[in-house]
């Protein structure tokens, strides 16, 4: 095939369509079905503050800092152009002491791959970040900006967006975490018991010499008045 045309009849392209399809025709149906579960799911906040009491070890965590950042490159430029990158760094600095976000100025000015999401680098444990890093950020509260970080690369204005001690967190820190992890923990449960009461309910039809590989193990239930067989044979 030339020119960026595509053949009809390439075997590959009709699978990825009816995957595709297929995937437009079911999503619908997975978001009812979540619906239909999530609806029954309620995570009250005596459930949540119980579990931060009962499992507080597991939320220790060490000393964390986020940091965003923001690069004039120096790479590739001749000697008699680094003043102007110098000069980009003075101007930075000046804005963001002025009162204008660091994101924004990040996304418009910052040569690092990471100036799209504002400079987020994420989050670090100070003592694992590279020397002249960690002497730029300690001390620095939340907000707070670094003097220039001369690299290989250029030239580093570093924020520290958040700042955790180490220890266990604060129950407002991790709120809604945990009503997350609890929230999962019982809507898996409900939606697989929510699937397998439809197929109970469905008719299926297993063709013979074919095998149901979604049949359900029955356990001892009581029968629903009017309801259906799960799986019924087609006479012959």
């Amino acid at each position: 095939m030339g020119g960026g045309r595509v053949d009809p009849d390439d075997d590959r392209l009709v699978h990825r369509v009816r995957d595709d399809d297929a995937a437009a025709l079911l999503a619908p149906a997975a978001l009812t079905l979540q619906r239909a579960v999530a609806s029954n799911v309620f995570i009250d906040a005596d459930k949540v503050r119980h579990y931060y009491l009962t499992h507080r070890e597991e939320l220790v965590r060490p000393e964390q800092i986020r940091l965003r950042e923001i690069l004039v490159s120096t790479e590739g430029y001749k000697s008699e152009e680094l003043p102007a990158r110098e000069e980009r760094v003075r101007e930075l600095l000046t804005k963001i002491r002025k009162g204008e976000k660091f994101e924004d100025l990040a996304r418009e000015y910052s040569d690092a791959p990471t100036a799209e999401d504002g400079g987020d680098l994420g989050y670090f444990e100070p003592d694992k970040l590279a020397p002249t890093v960690r002497e730029a950020v300690v001390g620095l509260l939340e907000g707070g900006v670094s003097d220039p970080v001369q690299t290989r690369q250029g030239y580093l204005i570093l924020q520290v967006v958040e700042h955790h001690a180490a220890g266990i967190p604060a129950f407002e820190e991790v709120e809604s975490r945990i009503r997350e992890r609890l929230y999962m923990e019982e809507v898996q449960p409900a939606l697989r018991e929510f699937l397998n009461d439809l197929r109970r309910e469905a008719y299926v039809y297993v063709k013979a010499g074919y095998q149901d590989t979604g049949a359900i193990e029955e356990e001892a239930r009581p029968v629903r008045a009017g309801s259906r067989r799960s799986r019924r044979r087609r006479p012959e």
